[in-house]
């Protein structure tokens, strides 16, 4: 498939359930008709509102939130999930790595990996606080200069951010957040995650990585490589045009099932040349442990070209279980989907915070439970 897609096209037919449950395909279809029991308020909550619902059968959900940040003045229960919406200067008052983490709830400026860059501004990653696609504008940026290849020629194009540190075994990873490129520009790496796997540590493979990229004016493309080598890199066959505007990225990886998936714009990424069609198996590992993860890595827009790489309302979650927001009924039939931060979710009774993303409004949206790539309508919002 090569033609271009608006932003939140249906997700591809091919489900794949929640790594919670140690499942990897399932047969129904990507959403259900409208339930039974939709939400009660008749009224449309404003962003920032809470709302509670019934999700039967859902379970319950890790709290993963140990820096207690909090989304609209709420605190929430996943790895990261912000909007940088209390943030009013681009700077935290302090130049240290734990004031960074204060100011963007978690996120850091790093020199390569999970070390701190204490010249954030200097090289190029900044918190722009107008601009953005979501509900508080603000946004990640990261743009090189020739002056800034002068600063730092060593390590200009890794001067990026750290979205999540890891210690020990976790089943899944799901990451969500809004990409702005340009077509006529070799990107870099807007994504990369470093894990080990279950190996001895003088295996080649045991320190391993996948990345997200895009080409100059050309496909979206991926890889998993380790030192010296690795699989066969995705070119994704779908086109999505990225100049002038965000892209939302989703991220799925299932280390229970050792499955990926790449979806852009609900979309999930396929490469017919490579047999890639949808979740890509036996790639990452049985037992590996993720190490970190990066927005942005060896990067390569430039001032000069007027390019840059941008990141809005990051998401990260080490379950796949979520609340998203769509403007259908009908999941099949929605042109975008907006995730939802959670307040508190046990035994299918969930709170969550009302985030109104990149919708221009919330009027006639609807409440959608995602397990995995399955979804299931909930209600009206």
């Amino acid at each position: 498939m090569n033609s271009t897609f608006k932003l939140f096209l249906v997700v591809s037919s091919l489900t794949v359930a929640s790594c919670d449950k140690a499942q990897i395909f399932h047969p129904g279809g990507p959403g259900k008709g409208p339930g039974k029991d939709p939400a009660t308020s008749t009224t449309t909550p404003a962003h920032g509102d809470l709302k509670s619902i019934t999700v039967t059968g859902s379970g319950s959900k890790t709290d993963y939130n140990a820096g207690n940040y909090s989304f609209a003045g709420h605190r929430h229960m996943h790895l990261r999930s912000t909007d940088f919406d209390s943030v009013t200067t681009a700077t935290p008052s302090t130049n240290t790595k734990a004031a960074w983490q204060a100011h963007l709830d978690g996120i850091y400026p790093i020199l390569t990996s999970n070390d701190f860059n204490n010249q954030a501004t200097a090289s190029g990653a900044t918190l722009e606080l107008t601009g953005g696609p979501t509900h508080s504008g603000k946004w990640l940026k990261r743009q090189a200069s020739e002056a800034i290849r002068a600063l730092f020629p060593s390590n200009w194009r890794l001067r990026n951010w750290n979205l999540l540190d890891n210690t020990g075994y976790k089943p899944c990873l799901y990451v969500s957040f809004y990409l702005q490129t340009f077509d006529n520009d070799e990107t870099g790496k807007w994504f990369r995650m470093y894990w080990k796997r279950d190996l001895p540590t003088t295996d080649a493979k045991y320190s391993s990585s996948f990345w997200g990229a895009k080409m100059l004016n050309g496909p979206y493309t991926w890889r998993v490589e380790w030192s010296g080598n690795g699989e066969l890199g995705g070119y994704a066959d779908q086109a999505f045009s990225s100049t002038g505007k965000w892209n939302r990225i989703e991220l799925l990886f299932d280390f229970d099932n050792d499955t990926y998936q790449t979806i852009i714009n609900g979309v999930v990424l396929t490469d017919s040349s490579r047999n890639y069609f949808g979740p890509v198996s036996g790639q990452l590992g049985l037992n590996s442990v993720i190490n970190y993860a990066l927005l942005g890595n060896t990067l390569e827009p430039m001032a000069e070209d007027g390019h840059h790489v941008g990141w809005a309302l990051p998401y990260a979650d080490y379950s796949s279980k979520r609340i998203e927001l769509a403007d259908n009924a009908s999941w099949a039939s929605r042109t975008k989907s907006v995730v939802q931060p959670v307040k508190s979710w046990t035994s299918g009774n969930v709170e969550f915070i009302v985030n109104q993303g990149d919708f221009a409004d919330l009027n006639n949206k609807h409440i959608f439970y995602l397990d995995g790539t399955t979804a299931t309508y909930i209600g009206p919002l």
